[in-house]
């Protein structure tokens, strides 16, 4: 069983993050420490997140090198 909601909270910091965060590479370093928090806490709803910020997006490949 996953954290769905957890989708929820990360759209909300992704659409903060590239409002108040310009820089690309200072937003992906805050990503990866916030998925693999999320994570740890049961979030398994990720990819409803995708294409909302390509460095999120790039953290979460990075990630998961293994999903499709």
């Amino acid at each position: 069983m996953g954290w769905g909601s957890g989708s929820e909270m990360m759209s909300d910091i992704i659409y903060d993050m590239k409002k108040k965060v310009k820089d690309k590479e200072t937003r992906k370093i805050i990503y990866k420490i916030l998925i693999e928090s999320f994570e740890n806490n049961d979030w398994d709803t990720q990819e409803e997140c995708m294409g909302s910020d390509k460095a999120f997006d790039e953290v979460l490949k990075d990630l998961h090198a293994t999903w499709e």
